[in-house]
């Protein structure tokens, strides 16, 4: 897990490297870090986004709304 931020309800939501999906560094390319955000909050546990576009610095919470940097870009979800 690389962020987590946290309600006082106790609902969750993070970011975290997908190993199976990331790609070490070779003599022809650059490692490759595939990213999954997650949340689990009184509806269930679900994701949110995935992918090498996820920024893994980007994750914050604001009130009942969690964002994230994708492809550069804000996202975000409602955390209940």
């Amino acid at each position: 897990m690389v962020g987590l931020v946290a309600k006082p309800n106790g609902s969750v939501a993070w970011i975290a490297e997908d190993f199976e999906r990331s790609a070490p560094a070779t003599s022809t390319s650059e490692e490759a870090r595939y990213y999954d955000v997650y949340a689990s909050d009184k509806s269930g546990t679900g994701l949110l986004a995935s992918g090498l576009d996820v920024s893994p610095s980007s994750l914050a919470l604001g009130g009942s709304t969690v964002y994230w940097t994708q492809g550069g870009k804000p996202a975000s979800a409602v955390l209940n």
